[in-house]
């Protein structure tokens, strides 16, 4: 029977939604733009002169290496990982990689993929603004999470996060993020530069063997980016609920690995951090040797030229299609579509989930300084615009871009991955596909928004969404402690 206590609780939260302006869960629908946006303007996608990343076949011996390095003038400047892992870098001479590219490329028998070492931009808008009425947590409300938390909050899941380090003393990820892996710091002893581009390579070859262990490069739980990007990342898929902060994750019990693959330094410009296929390479290197990691977050794209294109980043998606096809990896990455609001042709691959962005109205993000890209690699969407979430000194703050509509998908398949932690990968895909609501009058499948937005709630219960009352004020035990955010939220909105 229900208590007192718990109707008056019931009935004060509903009173702290009006207050603070909460639009209710069950009017958000996805739309078809109306229109299609108008490309922003994109730099130059840029990538490291005279290297390239080559996967070695498993058979290769050195004899045949040499030989190859020889007829080639290339030196092997650095090597990560072991056995059918191991990855090579090779410093070829100067003006001449696009052709020992080729070359490369056609010896099918002595090496598996050859690419070159790309710089990839993050893809948080500029200027993060700290909100002192911090913005609504509306994309909670969007993907129904609160009636999910009843039966699922991602307990016993972690996720990698692959960016700029994130803040381990921020309160919202206290007691939840491991010192993670520095791959930035371990490729720098690969180039001997900390830059992103590096240009000067020491001579040798270094070898990054121990970098599964965990043995090279630093901590990655102090977040070094340009606006807290890591941090901002992290806390969107599992800060606290009931903490002294408003604020709260898609997965609030989840853990978060952070993988250092950038910091805030960058050579092209001061808004985006940029990482490179080496530091990639590196971090999925190290996160399949934690066999508990089965989902990674990736907020860095660019439009064709971006990580989720094949054809240009070969030996990184022979690390993505390990990741997922594995039966003892079984794993997911998440990566955002980028936001340049382009309509990006790059083909589809099955084993990698891009994530477009959609605002407040439900239709594709097309603000003034940047919008959601998409195309037919597309496969989720979530919101992207005025994200709640906290920063490296843990203040609250709102963000925008295709950075925050990713982690928002990751915190949904930690969700499923706590409800059915034995499940497959394929299942968990299967799972979100089906919890996406479909757009009336439209296909399935759509290149601005893929399979649709994961609905959370659906997703770890197999129902349809409760009506917006019920499911927001409900009063049962589970649910009574997860409301308190709402009254903290209201008590800072009206104070100011």
């Amino acid at each position: 029977m229900k208590s007192r206590a718990q109707y008056l609780t019931a009935l004060f939260c509903a009173v702290t939604a009006v207050v603070t302006n909460i639009a209710p869960a069950a009017a958000f629908e996805l739309k078809m733009p109306t229109k299609l946006p108008t490309p922003k303007r994109m730099a130059k996608l840029k990538y490291t002169p005279d290297v390239l990343i080559v996967v070695p076949d498993a058979k290769l011996d050195n004899d045949d290496l040499q030989e190859t390095m020889e007829k080639v003038h290339g030196t092997v400047i650095g090597s990560m990982g072991e056995g059918d892992l191991k990855c090579l870098i090779i410093k070829t001479e100067k003006g001449q990689m696009e052709e020992t590219e080729k070359v490369l490329t056609k010896d099918k028998k002595h090496f598996a993929s050859v690419g070159r070492n790309y710089a990839v931009p993050s893809t948080m808008v500029p200027g993060i603004a700290t909100n002192a009425q911090f913005a609504s947590q509306w994309h909670l409300q969007a993907i129904h999470c609160p009636d999910a938390w009843d039966t699922a909050t991602g307990k016993g899941v972690r996720v990698a996060v692959f960016d700029t380090g994130c803040a381990a003393s921020n309160p919202d990820l206290a007691g939840k993020t491991n010192k993670g892996f520095d791959a930035f710091g371990a490729v720098g002893k690969i180039t001997g530069a900390l830059g992103m581009l590096p240009a000067v390579m020491q001579p040798g070859v270094t070898e990054l063997a121990g970098m599964a262990a965990g043995l090279l490069g630093g901590r990655a739980d102090q977040d070094n980016g340009a606006g807290s990007h890591g941090t901002v990342v992290a806390t969107t898929i599992a800060a606290t609920m009931n903490n002294s902060h408003a604020g709260v994750g898609v997965a609030p019990n989840c853990g978060i690995y952070p993988v250092r693959i950038s910091e805030n330094k960058s050579p092209f410009d001061k808004d985006h951090s940029y990482t490179t296929d080496i530091e990639m390479i590196a971090g999925m290197i190290h996160v399949m040797s934690k066999p508990d990691i089965r989902i990674v977050n990736i907020s860095y794209n660019f439009p064709v030229g971006g990580f989720h294109n094949a054809a240009l980043h070969p030996a990184l998606h022979v690390y993505f299609k390990k990741f997922f096809y594995e039966p003892h990896h079984s794993g997911l990455v998440f990566m955002s579509a980028g936001n340049e609001s382009f309509p990006d042709p790059t083909p589809p691959v099955p084993y990698l989930c891009v994530v477009s962005a959609v605002d407040r109205d439900g239709t594709l993000a097309d603000r003034e300084t940047w919008g959601s890209n998409y195309g037919p690699a597309v496969m989720f969407t979530a919101p992207g615009v005025e994200v709640g979430c906290t920063d490296k000194r843990g203040d609250e703050t709102f963000a925008d871009g295709t950075s925050l509509s990713c982690p928002i998908v990751a915190g949904v398949a930690a969700l499923i991955m706590d409800k059915k932690p034995y499940a497959p990968n394929w299942e968990i895909l299967r799972t979100m596909i089906s919890s996406c609501k479909k757009i009336k009058g439209a296909p399935v499948f759509t290149p601005y928004y893929g399979w649709g937005m994961p609905d959370a709630y659906c997703a770890v219960t197999g129902n349809d969404p409760k009506p917006v009352i019920e499911s927001k004020f409900s009063s049962t035990s589970s649910t009574s402690s997860k409301l308190n955010v709402s009254a903290g939220h209201a008590a800072r909105r009206t104070k100011s």
